[in-house]
């Protein structure tokens, strides 16, 4: 892992259904991954929950490539949390593939499994920050918990957090941050990670209009460091920022 962490990069609005791509999916016949080709595949994804008659999701197909950051909107209930479920590899889906950097996720529950350790980076709605650690401690425990030796840590978390736009708070405490920091610090952490991909749910769910910005661009900066980013997000703010928006809707599954 390089401590030369990216910044922000330029940004697109576009927008992406979720229609079925045509074709299999990139990559997923095995073999080298093309440069170009997409770190994370879903294809004609489905999911019904036991005990109840319609699915949450019914056939959403997207493709995510490094340097992206594609939107996941939707009502309520439409399912956001559930697809980013299934592409993160915690729920095996009931119709449809998920292929991470070319390889089949639910060949095996082992690849399964060993996918979702090695290239998943988790952002949900609650920081998850150790209020009694600094901003810096945060981080780098992260690190330290993959096996990455103490300095090397300390100075990854520190350009982590200089590409989220903490530079000047590595010593604050976690008790202290306000607004959108300690979600911040939670990106720089998935940042910092290595992992290749990096899911979002609702990060901005609970943090006011001036912090939901600074969140915003630090997911941008994640992706522009390389990172293959998906948000969840009800935020247009957050929305605006994204290179692509896949939008679920309820109504086309049959609920109101």
């Amino acid at each position: 892992m390089t401590g030369a962490l990216g910044r922000r990069g330029g940004r697109g609005v576009g927008a992406d259904r979720g229609r079925p791509a045509a074709g299999p999916a990139p990559g997923a016949e095995g073999g080298a991954r093309a440069p170009d080709a997409p770190l994370l595949v879903g294809t004609h994804l489905g999911h019904t929950y036991r005990g109840l008659a319609s699915p949450v999701l019914a056939d959403i197909s997207l493709e995510v490539r490094a340097r992206e950051l594609v939107g996941v909107t939707g009502p309520s209930g439409s399912g956001k949390s559930t697809l980013l479920s299934a592409l993160g590899l915690l729920l095996p889906p009931s119709a449809g593939r998920v292929v991470v950097r070319g390889e089949d996720a639910w060949a095996s529950r082992s690849a399964a499994r060993r996918l979702a350790r090695e290239c998943f980076a988790w952002i949900l709605q609650n920081s998850a920050c150790l209020e009694a650690r600094t901003a810096l401690e945060n981080v780098a425990v992260a690190l330290l918990c993959q096996g990455e030796r103490r300095n090397a840590s300390v100075v990854q978390a520190a350009d982590a957090l200089e590409a989220v736009g903490l530079g000047e708070r590595l010593g604050a405490v976690a008790a202290t941050l306000s607004g959108g920091e300690p979600q911040r610090v939670t990106v720089a952490r998935a940042l910092a990670s290595g992992r290749p991909v990096v899911l979002a749910d609702e990060p901005t769910g609970q943090i006011d209009p001036a912090g939901t910005d600074a969140v915003a661009a630090a997911l941008r900066s994640c992706a522009t460091a390389g990172r293959a980013v998906v948000v969840a997000t009800h935020d247009p703010r957050v929305a605006r920022r994204c290179d692509r928006v896949v939008e679920l809707d309820t109504v086309a599954l049959g609920r109101r």
